[in-house]
Order: C-alpha cells, then structure tokens, then sequence
C-alpha cells in the first residue's frame, strides 16, 4: 500500500531540521515498522494512506527533543494531537495539554513522539510550526459550505468605476453591498452571509465577476465548489484574493482595501 506523511509533519521536519542543522537523526521516524504495523497507532497508514506520527531524535547537545516538545506545547497548535516525551505523555483532548505518566513498552526518551489531528484540513495544514514558545494563530476549519479567511480586495469605489457584469445589478451598486465571485453565475444568483470579527452581514447579493483571474475566459476558478482554496493564493500575477466587497460592504466588515473575510451561501440559496 502507498503511504505519505501528514503534510503538516512534512513541514515540521523541515523547520527542525533548518533550525537544528547539525542534530543528530538517528532516531527519527515516521511509518511504523511491524511491530507498529500489529498495534492502533497513527505511525501506521490510516485509510487515506497518510501517516500522522513522527519520531524527532533526542539530541541533548543540538536538539533536546524534550525542549522541542515544550515549544510545541507552548503553541497550543490545533493540529497536535498527543505528544510523549520521557515517559510522559500530554494530549490536546484527554486532560488537555497537561502532561500524564506514560506507561509504553518505550519511554520515548531517546526521540519525542508527536501525533496529529485525524482532520485532513489540519493534518495537511502547511503553515508553519510555532517553535519561539507563543501560542499560534491558525485560521478556523470551515464548517461545511464555509469558505474562510479568503483574501478580499474592494472594488468599484472612486475611480474604479465600472458596469456591473449582469444586466439585472441596479447602476448604483458600488454604493449597497455586494461582492463578485470569480465566475460568472447563470440564473438565479446566491446570495451570501460574509463576515469578519467586526461583524457579520447578511442576504449579500453576487453583483459582478471577479476578482480578476489571467483567463482568456475572464475570471474562472469556483474554488468554493472543488473545496480548494483559491488559486490567486498561488499566483504572483494577481493580489491573492478570491472575493471583492463593494466598498460599502467593506466599511461594514472593516476591511480597508484589502483583508481577510469569510463567506459562505445562504441556505435556500445555495447552487
């Protein structure tokens, strides 16, 4: 069976071994070896073929596996599930991030154990690990349907004046709230509920398309029905972002020209 290791891990690894160059690896280790294989253990391949555990070796003169941990611990990062560490063992879940006697055949002295999360949005969470011992900041998972921290550019104000790209959009819509979606909806249009910390608005209507996209079909990437995130997150050569306020709906959710929204179609109106 073909197996891979939790992106996350993958990005863990690399900070380590960036930060500790030098440190000795000896007793690193991610798919689990028969013995694992025998046992309920996230070193082994879960249905989805993807490792979720990683062995980091307890170089006491480079990389203190132990200190290692408590960075970690420090972060209270979502995506951790247990850790164990000379002979002790601290969950996110079970008396949550308090360390417990471990009581295993091996008492994880000569490497740090660490399990992520069964959530692949987390697992395979690819921003980087908090290693200075300050809690991390990761975005909230999406609940179903939700599209979160989605970059939001805003459009149509005062010398950005343009039509709008469906017929029925009143002349006055820079001035109402609305967003544009990159493509473009026939029929009836969704609506939205778009909403930062400062609040959330409602009943929000699709009043054009974009943000802008290099297409010869114009802007094209419904990111929010393959459940990927938008593609000008990756392309230099547009401003990130995957949804545009109106510059009223802006002022509404405190976004000053550029900032990070979620969104999400109103029930009942839904594609």
């Amino acid at each position: 069976m073909g197996w891979r290791l939790a992106r996350s891990l993958e990005v863990l690894r690399k900070q380590v071994d960036e930060k500790w160059p030098t440190r000795d690896k000896a007793d690193d280790g991610t798919i689990g070896d028969q013995a694992h294989q025998a046992t309920k253990s996230e070193h082994n391949p879960d249905r989805n073929g993807v490792v979720r555990a990683m062995d980091i070796t307890n170089d006491k003169k480079v990389c203190n596996s132990r200190k290692l941990a408590e960075m970690l611990v420090a972060s209270r990062d979502p995506r951790i599930l247990y850790l164990i560490s000379n002979a002790e063992i601290l969950s996110s879940q079970t008396s949550p991030w308090k360390w417990r006697p471990y009581n295993g055949k091996n008492p994880h002295d000569r490497h740090m154990h660490i399990s992520v999360v069964s959530d692949p949005h987390l697992y395979d969470d690819v921003r980087a690990w908090k290693l200075d011992g300050k809690p991390i900041a990761l975005p909230p998972i999406a609940e179903e349907g939700e599209n979160v921290d989605i970059v939001a550019t805003v459009f149509g104000g005062d010398g950005d004046e343009q039509p709008a790209a469906y017929s029925d959009v009143e002349a006055g819509w820079p001035h109402q709230v609305g967003v544009a979606l990159p493509m473009r909806f026939t029929g009836k249009r969704p609506t939205l509920s778009v909403w930062t910390a400062h609040g959330r608005v409602r009943g929000v209507p699709i009043v054009d398309v974009g943000p802008w996209y290099p297409s010869h079909r114009g802007p094209a990437d419904p990111y929010w029905i393959t459940n990927e995130r938008p593609r000008a997150e990756t392309d230099r050569r547009t401003n990130r972002a995957g949804i545009d306020l109106t510059p009223e709906l802006a002022k509404l959710l405190g976004v000053d020209g550029k900032g990070l929204v979620n969104w999400a179609f109103e029930k009942g109106t839904e594609l």
